[in-house]
């Protein structure tokens, strides 16, 4: 088959806990995007076969200059190697640089999907902020941390402490800012609003009803913002940060969600930085993914 005339796209891959999000890039801009179900019960082989299936259907007729991955977890970044993923619990010591490299003979690059995120933003933002940072807010949280032009590898900001023997979270710790701010930490703060009426409630229906001047949504989303501001003013006191960015699920509450934030914070820093919902949403991990080789410095 004759491979399209494009000779400088890139495919990046951004592999969260609840979906995996795919698309092709050029100058910056996807051309291209998919969404897969993430196979959560696969163990390496399974999940690197599922994935190798979802990319070869996704380039065919392409020619790809190379090819970035962002995945939730703890990476070897030199090595391209997840250690391990808590929202993917059965991929340990998984080379995954090493086995989509030497499968499509394309140079891979590996990196922490919320790492992406905040690469993504940069080249977004036209590296206009040296000091930046990205929560995303979904399935779990992630943080991608860029200080004075520089990544801050692998922080793993959704699992430090929030509330002292709080919520059970998905690493098997209590109180993570996960378990707060996270899609199922939203839900259990609504258990405290809606009591019996929880069981079909998803973060997006509680945004609609809040929509719709629900009062339990509107306290359930209020709580959540308190939580929100809490951990987004350790990070505010500690990297003085120019702009944090918001994405993820969570974050298409937009306006609704930042007017209950701004004011919690404006009580816990000593400075407000912009505080944005992304314009990119979720697919700021794609384009981060695949500009991590120019920002590398490893």
């Amino acid at each position: 088959m004759r491979k399209k005339d494009q000779s400088k796209i890139s495919l990046g891959i951004d592999i969260g806990g609840t979906n995996i999000k795919i698309g092709l890039v050029k100058d910056n801009k996807i051309i291209k995007k998919g969404y897969f179900k993430t196979e959560k019960d696969f163990d390496n082989q399974s999940f690197t076969n599922h994935l190798i299936k979802i990319i070869e259907k996704f380039i065919a007729g392409y020619k790809i200059d190379k090819i970035g991955i962002g995945i939730a977890g703890y990476l070897l970044y030199q090595k391209g190697i997840l250690k391990f993923s808590p929202n993917l619990p059965k991929l340990k010591n998984l080379p995954l640089k090493r086995i989509v490299e030497r499968y499509f003979q394309i140079e891979t690059f590996l990196l922490n999907d919320a790492d992406a995120m905040a690469i993504g933003e940069y080249f977004y933002h036209h590296k206009r902020y040296k000091n930046l940072i990205t929560i995303t807010l979904g399935t779990g949280v992630g943080s991608g941390i860029i200080v004075n032009d520089k990544l801050l590898y692998n922080s793993e900001f959704g699992h430090t402490l929030l509330i002292p023997d709080g919520y059970l979270c998905s690493c098997g710790k209590r109180g993570c800012v996960e378990s707060y701010l996270g899609s199922y930490g939203m839900l259990k703060i609504a258990r405290n609003f809606y009591k019996k009426e929880i069981e079909d409630l998803t973060p997006k229906k509680i945004y609609e009803k809040a929509k719709k001047k629900d009062k339990r949504a509107l306290k359930t989303i209020e709580k959540y913002s308190y939580y929100l501001a809490i951990a987004l003013s350790n990070l505010i006191n500690l990297f003085n940060p120019e702009i944090i960015i918001l994405n993820g699920g969570i974050s298409n509450m937009g306006n609704l969600l930042l007017k209950f934030v701004k004011p919690f914070l404006k009580e816990k820093v000593f400075f407000l930085p912009k505080i944005k919902i992304s314009n990119l949403k979720t697919l700021a991990g794609i384009i981060g993914a695949v500009n991590f080789s120019k920002f590398s410095r490893l």
